[in-house]
């Protein structure tokens, strides 16, 4: 993460995003903001990393230590990202949602650094082969999960109502047959 000279208050017209950020080595809670109304269609986007205000910093592999967050403003790569937890309100659909295209709820999981996610992904409507839905689920360089639970280290369990993966970190990806 680079530190940047900027404000943190977005622009009028930007939408502003809560969430935590997951990277091999750091949980990242802050602020980020563009123009998109859903935070997975904002870090869906083609820049190469993301512009934050971090509320707080925590390094994964030793107990809490107090990282000085306060007047910084950051640029963390989306590379390096593992997952990220939205804690701000994700149920706005686009102002023009004629291009969504019809989808379907089906059970998941993926393996990504040491975290396991299940939940809910979206899949095309029709998509009735296993390995075509996961093919289209590559599409995106990011995976939404709804409904998640996440297994960290040590056996830590958290459940979310929604749950991003990076699509680039995650080593596996299976969907659950429906019965």
């Amino acid at each position: 993460m680079l530190a940047r000279d900027m404000q943190h208050h977005p622009a009028p017209g930007l939408h502003t995003f809560e969430a935590e950020f997951f990277t091999d080595h750091l949980i990242i809670r802050g602020e980020t903001w563009g123009p998109d109304s859903r935070l997975w269609d904002h870090i869906n986007s083609t820049a190469a990393s993301i512009d934050l205000h971090p509320l707080a910093v925590q390094r994964i592999d030793e107990q809490v230590v107090p990282i000085s967050t306060e007047g910084s403003n950051a640029s963390l790569a989306k590379s390096h990202l593992l997952l990220i937890l939205p804690l701000s309100d994700e149920i706005r659909m686009p102002a023009d949602a004629a291009g969504w295209s019809p989808v379907v709820p089906r059970s998941a999981w993926a393996l990504v650094g040491q975290y396991a996610v299940a939940g809910t992904v979206a899949i095309d409507r029709g998509v009735n082969d296993h390995r075509i839905a996961l093919r289209h689920l590559e599409q995106k360089p990011f995976l939404s999960f709804s409904g998640a639970t996440i297994t960290g280290p040590g056996g830590r369990v958290r459940q979310c109502r929604t749950v991003i993966v990076n699509r680039e970190r995650m080593e596996l990806l299976a969907l659950v047959d429906p019965d």
